[in-house]
């Protein structure tokens, strides 16, 4: 009696690798086309705040983080400026106050989450500058932000140059802050 079963177990292996290999290797066609026909090449980060370089900051208004007035991007005055968003309970947000506090420029942040909260971890970071409170998150979604931290680079006609998301790309995009001055 002869055993056939064993070629079949190693043609049924190679089928599977190979189904699989030809799947894989759909969906990076698929991803690479969609990416072209989007127009963003492959291999390149997809900038999620690319749509607000070049564009004016839009109008808002907030309370202040201790709720006596309501402050807007004119208390800033016509100088380069950082509008930085973060929230009260973001562990990325607490890693990025200090590159915040190194930044040569002025900083207008704008704050979600428990107010007391930020309040208390922006006095341990020593941070002491224009802040305002967002409770309905409405001013993220004005400025097209989809996340915290971020640090958007504005010159002094107010208009948006620079834009990062995350500690590490907000410590480059710092780093050319002279860049507007």
């Amino acid at each position: 009696m002869v055993d056939n079963t064993q070629p079949q177990n190693v043609n049924g292996r190679l089928i599977l690798l190979m189904s699989l290999g030809c799947g894989l290797l759909v969906a990076l066609c698929i991803s690479v086309g969609v990416r072209l026909v989007a127009g963003h090449p492959p291999g390149i980060p997809v900038n999620p705040l690319a749509d607000v370089i070049g564009k004016p900051v839009p109008d808002f208004e907030v309370d202040s983080l201790n709720g006596d007035r309501r402050i807007s991007p004119d208390a800033m005055g016509d100088s380069p400026y950082i509008l930085y968003f973060t929230a009260s309970d973001c562990r990325g947000c607490d890693e990025t106050y200090p590159v915040l506090k190194m930044a040569s420029l002025p900083a207008f942040i704008i704050g979600v989450g428990h107010q007391q909260t930020l309040a208390k971890k922006l006095k341990n970071h020593d941070i002491v500058t224009t802040v305002g409170f967002d409770s309905s998150r409405a001013v993220l979604k004005t400025c097209g932000i989809t996340g915290v931290p971020t640090a958007l680079l504005v010159d002094k006609a107010g208009i948006i140059r620079k834009s990062a998301m995350g500690k590490p790309n907000i410590a480059r995009m710092f780093v050319s802050e002279l860049e507007l001055q």
